[in-house]
């Protein structure tokens, strides 16, 4: 992951999703949070509370819309401490709290974008979309389609796992 900002927190591809860096075969994680780019005095500055508001809207984000939340937390660094250990322990328990987040390798990750790529969606004349994709492995986490209907306060939600195949009627 080398795509992010290294003065602010978001999404400098404007996606919190993997994707493919044109030209190329590789694939981008993009990076979405780090704590250079928050607490250096030339950069955002920011007191661990403003940090952590800033650190929960990107955590917000990925819950709600799906996505990455990719961290470039450096242990040790060259010149004194920063002392950074405790907003980084913060920002871990905030991920873990009430998440669905799923901790993978940045290989697993990268799969995982591809097996979801190869997903089809087939509408009918009934309304209906049928989602189907190829066989995952089992170490990947499930996807989940999330379907919005006007006026309903909550997202309804879909699993795709192993079976490959869900219909959802629209």
């Amino acid at each position: 992951s080398t795509y992010g900002y290294h003065d602010a927190v978001g999404y400098r591809a404007g996606t919190s999703q993997v994707f493919r860096i044109p030209g190329s075969q590789l694939m981008e994680l993009p990076l979405s949070i780090m704590d250079s780019a928050m607490f250096f005095s030339d950069r955002m500055a920011l007191s661990r509370d403003d940090a952590r508001a800033h650190c929960q809207v990107i955590l917000s984000h990925a819950s709600r819309f799906g996505g990455t939340v990719v961290i470039n937390w450096h242990d040790r660094s060259l010149v004194p401490e920063r002392q950074w250990g405790q907003p980084y322990a913060d920002l871990l328990r905030d991920v873990q709290e009430g998440s669905r987040a799923w901790f993978g390798t940045a290989s697993q990750a990268v799969d995982w974008y591809r097996w979801r790529r190869l997903m089809t969606f087939d509408c009918d004349a009934q309304g209906g979309v049928t989602v189907a994709s190829t066989a995952r492995d089992s170490t990947l986490p499930a996807a989940q389609i999330h379907v919005h209907r006007p006026g309903a306060a909550t997202l309804e939600e879909h699993r795709l796992g192993s079976e490959a195949l869900v219909r959802v009627q629209l």
